[in-house]
């Protein structure tokens, strides 16, 4: 659920489909070095809101123009954990990526093809466009 409310998220931010895959894709190398250190001890709750913080990450060094952490916190992670938990989970997270969130070019293709066989965007073309017209609500209302 949190992962969906984040792709909607990004769509309101007016980030392109494929931009997406490129975010989703580098999580989920990033994700990888996470899990081998702390997998098996964290809750489904807890590797959902570790994915949707790295795809901050991701957005981070990939995009031009990012949006804040406090931004994020405000829309996605309010009712997990407050600013400064977050900001610090953030540096904890790049700590154990060692700073690094350059990744191998082969492994993104590698990651990207799979990401975009999960979304499978021409598939769900309908859905996608749904989210492009929908603006992004929180309890707050629409960003």
């Amino acid at each position: 659920k949190l992962l969906l409310k984040m792709i909607r998220f990004l769509r309101s931010l007016d980030t392109h489909l494929e931009d997406i895959i490129c975010l989703l894709a580098h999580a989920s190398i990033y994700f990888d070095d996470i899990y081998a250190a702390c997998g098996p001890t964290m809750s489904n709750d807890e590797v959902a809101n570790v994915l949707v913080l790295l795809v901050f990450l991701a957005q981070c060094h990939v995009l031009d123009e990012t949006c804040q952490l406090k931004v994020w916190h405000h829309y996605l992670f309010k009712s997990y954990c407050n600013l400064p938990m977050l900001s610090k989970a953030t540096m904890q997270l790049m700590k154990r990526r060692n700073y690094v969130l350059r990744v191998d070019d082969e492994e993104l293709r590698r990651a990207m093809s799979h990401v975009n066989e999960a979304l499978r965007p021409q598939e769900h073309e309908s859905y996608f466009r749904q989210l492009e017209s929908s603006p992004f609500e929180s309890s707050e209302g629409p960003i």
